[in-house]
């Protein structure tokens, strides 16, 4: 098992190599989105436009990829799109993903708008929305099914008194359950103060702080479960 306070090995290595993937493929999505919303109003007769786009408009296609590329890292970012924890959740990162996609619409908007330059066609800018997102999308359920495989390492934090942490950790290190990809973050003292980073006694785990420590750490993803140590009285 993994130690304390750090990710399980087949995690780890799966987080390293996503996040990277998903950075180059949002880059990525932006080219082929652009590329396909001109290619497609100049060759398909998009429903609710009076004609074809003439080819020359082309010629804004570099403008239009430099705006692309100054908002999409910057908004996925902000939305928590490259965060490992977010994107263990199932549905989050998509309407995240929506919700960032709809403000880069508006931002390209307003910076053609401000700019005076009012021939640039709002078809394309649609049709680049509806792209970009589904690439968004697909990147971002790819990286979901990736951190929630079968062999994912489970991270657990321990709520309960120190001697009762510690009798805990030995039978879940010692037992089956320490040998199936779990692994254990961090402990939470609820029978006096402790100071996060602090061991826990004299074993490899470290205190995580506070019970609202722990629920930023479940908010944020790096927690999937809490056991509560059970008191004496209650063996």
């Amino acid at each position: 098992m993994a130690g304390p306070g750090r990710n399980g090995p087949v995690h780890a290595a799966r987080g390293t190599r996503i996040l990277p993937a998903m950075l180059v493929a949002d880059g990525s999505a932006v080219v082929v989105a652009m590329f396909l919303a001109f290619t497609i109003r100049i060759q398909v007769a998009v429903p609710f436009t009076e004609d074809f786009l003439p080819a020359d408009r082309l010629e804004m296609l570099p403008g239009a990829l430099s705006v692309g590329f100054f908002t999409q890292l910057p908004l996925l970012y902000l939305f928590g799109l490259y965060d490992e924890g977010f994107l263990r959740r199932r549905r989050e990162p998509l309407v995240s993903a929506g919700l960032a996609v709809l403000i880069q619409l508006l931002l390209i908007s307003a910076w053609y708008f401000f700019r005076l330059d009012l021939d640039f066609p709002r078809s394309v800018l649609l049709l680049f929305a509806a792209l970009n997102l589904s690439f968004v999308s697909v990147s971002r359920l790819f990286a979901f099914r990736r951190l929630s495989g079968p062999d994912r390492v489970m991270r657990l934090a321990i709520v309960g008194a120190e001697s009762e942490i510690l009798a805990l950790q030995e039978m879940l290190v010692s037992g089956a359950v320490g040998r199936s990809g779990v692994e254990i973050m961090g402990a939470i003292r609820s029978d006096g103060p402790a100071r996060p980073g602090e061991r826990v006694g004299d074993s490899q785990l470290v205190w995580l702080g506070t019970m609202t420590d722990l629920e930023r750490e479940v908010r944020a993803g790096r927690v999937d479960r809490v056991i509560v140590a059970p008191a004496e009285s209650w063996k």
